[in-house]
């Protein structure tokens, strides 16, 4: 809907740009211009235009069989057979008039209809067709009085549906409100809703249609879903959200988004529901974003709620989140705090940070945070700061930085202090090099053991050879690690990657990863694990017809194999498929699973769709959605069954409003061999 209405605005905004533009001209005791037409009377107070007249404004036509400008005003009305021309679209009405002063345009006894509309994340790729006793247009907002809109496509009076509103208000990018609403489906009028509240923001994404929907699950019993628009304004708007449940009873909530004076925004969405227990289930959200000048930015998220599926009640579970900025010009401060509670679990963490620029190349910043955790039978509590210095250098960056950390139970390195330089890359050939060091005096926790550090880094970082059917990509590094105690370590590393095209027929990938520590270090944050793996795949496929994929590793070190990944894809026809994957384990030779999904055209507008997951350990299935979707001229029903709510519903809606799309199972047009990924294979 957001995007058909989207669509309505587009085509009344586009033709009374036109208008607009004409402004400067009619304000001045001039002919309009590119005016032609077969007669034109001009005397000092107006302008006549009578017959075929025809205005070229910017790529639009205005077409009328009258135009008269007063010189004095710069009004001008426009008579018998109006039509505005703008790009594949068009508007008709009666009459239109022109205000200059207030930059307002009034049609009379307007129709239209509009072609590609679309709109940033969303897109309408069918005409729109509407009628309206009257438009009222400004740049800020356009209205439609006794309007009647539809993208059926079939004569005016044999339409499948079609929706008919006293009045609607649209505000660009914002949102469409509509006043005492009427939907009337294959001549018979279905219902009639006080409000119609819609975003034509491609970032909110509507849950719930005011089409009410039906369906059971084991937890509910059978239930009926339903929400119902309300507006003070439009800035003040929101949807009641009232639901009824065979088992559990009346499911109430409420969705309302609101501003704050231009400078922020705002959706508060509560939601209260009786379990299957004692426990009732219930969701309070609310996000807030305020911006009091152009450097300040406040925001604060929560979200408090206790869920339930068959055989599972979650605990009453707790967030929020509170951030204050302000990036100025040479300074930025940062203050955030966070809690999280689940059952009795607690965890909070405040942090402060502070940058100040001294001068365009030096920069100090200073940071500090706190960190409670408990549980039911523990607590612990970290506090935390870093100060210092940063310098930005044309060569290299340095730091002088002093670090530290106390608290019960914790893991932490304190700096005290340490003094760091990173270069920019430099040059051998072709080949770039990246080069760091760092010289401090450490101490870790728990062990509490304190001594220097000299930390060496040199790195290549990943260069890729393109060539006609593929590329290879290699890079390293090395990092020395000297300790006052006496201890030393260096680690080497090294990855290479190679993606092969085998014509239109597949691809082949393989990946080597090789790291491979040496010496010692009394610190186990320095600790590092060696390893050294190969992993890929091969890719046979014929666009349109099939795919045959499968995905595995090789562990070097341990001499043992990483699972294996075979998935088939298989399209017999035009929108039918069938796909199958499953996980191997070479090192027990154990299948564990098969996941397989279906999607069969069985008419032209019926197809059914199937997706599970089976477990080949234990023999059984734990996981199948199904959904049966019927498709129209103008709309789309959807019979969908989810196997872990173990619950089916019935969702219909119309093309030119669409709700999130449903699906089921994973996305069959992801990838299977990743192109641009340095390491796709390797965790």
């Amino acid at each position: 809907m957001r995007a058909f209405l989207s669509g309505i605005f587009w085509l009344v905004c586009g033709a009374m740009a036109c208008l607009c533009l004409v402004s400067p001209v009619l304000a001045a005791p001039a002919e309009p211009a590119h005016l032609t037409a077969d007669r034109v009377h001009s005397t000092p107070d107006k302008l006549v235009a009578e017959g075929n007249v025809a205005v070229d404004i910017e790529g639009a036509r205005l077409l009328c069989q009258r135009l008269e400008m007063d010189r004095t005003t710069g009004q001008i009305t426009a008579t018998r057979n109006c039509v505005f021309y703008y790009k594949d679209s068009f508007i008709a009405a009666e009459s239109l008039t022109w205000e200059p002063q207030t930059r307002t345009a009034h049609m009379l006894k307007a129709a239209g209809q509009g072609r590609d509309f679309s709109m940033e994340g969303g897109s309408l790729d069918r005409d729109v067709f509407f009628w309206a006793e009257k438009v009222n247009w400004t740049t800020e907002k356009v209205e439609l009085l006794d309007a009647t809109f539809t993208t059926c496509d079939t004569p005016p009076g044999d339409w499948h549906y079609n929706f008919h509103s006293e009045l609607v208000e649209i505000y660009p990018g914002d949102r469409l409100l509509a006043s005492n609403t009427s939907f009337t489906w294959h001549g018979n009028r279905i219902a009639t809703v006080p409000t119609l509240n819609l975003s034509l923001d491609p970032r909110d994404q509507r849950r719930r249609s005011q089409i009410p929907q039906v369906g059971s699950n084991s937890t509910d019993g059978i239930f009926v879903r339903s929400a119902l628009d309300y507006a003070f304004d439009r800035d003040n708007n929101g949807r009641v959200l009232l639901d009824y449940y065979s088992k559990t009873g009346i499911g109430r909530g409420l969705e309302h988004f609101y501003t704050l004076g231009g400078k922020g925004e705002g959706s508060f969405y509560m939601y209260h529901q009786d379990g299957e227990t004692d426990r009732a289930r219930y969701e309070v959200r609310n996000d807030l974003y305020y911006r009091p000048d152009e450097y300040t930015q406040i925001a604060w998220n929560f979200n408090s709620n206790r869920t339930e599926i068959p055989g599972f009640e979650s605990p009453d579970n707790l967030s929020s989140y509170l951030s204050a900025t302000r990036y100025a010009p040479g300074s930025a401060l940062q203050f955030s705090h966070n809690l999280n509670e689940t059952g009795p679990d607690r965890n909070t963490t405040w942090r402060l940070s502070y940058n100040q620029e001294l001068t365009p190349e030096l920069l100090t910043l200073w940071s500090a945070d706190l960190v409670t955790a408990s549980t039911g039978f523990t607590r612990t509590e970290r506090f935390h700061y870093l100060g210092g210095l940063r310098h930005v250098g044309e060569l290299f960056d340095s730091e002088l930085m002093v670090e530290n950390t106390s608290g019960q139970q914790t893991f932490f390195m304190n700096r005290n202090p340490e003094l760091s330089f990173r270069s920019r890359p430099l040059h051998l050939g072709p080949v770039p090099i990246l080069a760091a060091a760092s010289f401090g005096q450490v101490q870790e926790s728990p062990s509490m053991f304190q001594t220097q550090r000299c930390d060496l880094r040199v790195q290549v970082p990943d260069q890729t050879l393109e060539y006609a059917s593929g590329r290879f990509m290699v890079g390293g590094g090395l990092r020395q690690l000297f300790y006052g105690s006496g201890e030393s370590q260096y680690v080497l590393a090294t990855r290479a990657g190679w993606l092969q095209n085998l014509g239109e027929m597949g691809a082949l990938r393989l990946d080597y990863n090789w790291q491979l520590p040496e010496g010692y270090t009394p610190f186990q944050h320095d600790f590092v694990y060696p390893f050294e793996n190969l992993t890929g795949g091969l890719e046979i496929s014929q666009a349109d017809k099939f795919s045959v994929s499968i995905l595995g590793g090789y562990d070097l070190r341990h001499d043992q194999f990483q699972s294996v990944t075979p998935r088939v894809d298989f399209r017999p026809g035009p929108d039918w498929r069938i796909t199958a994957a499953s996980s191997y384990d070479p090192n027990t030779s154990t299948w564990r699973n098969v996941d397989a999904g279906l999607k069969m055209q069985l008419t032209p507008g019926l197809s059914l769709s199937h997706w599970s997951v089976y477990d080949l350990v234990n023999s059984r299935l734990t996981y199948q959605d199904y959904q049966l979707n019927l498709e129209d001229h103008d709309s789309i029903t959807s019979l969908v069954y989810r196997g872990v709510q173990n619950e089916f519903y019935l969702q219909f809606s119309l093309k030119a409003f669409p709700l999130q799309s449903v699906s089921i199972g994973p996305n069959t047009q992801d990838p299977i061999l990743p192109q641009y990924m340095p390491n796709a294979f390797v965790r």
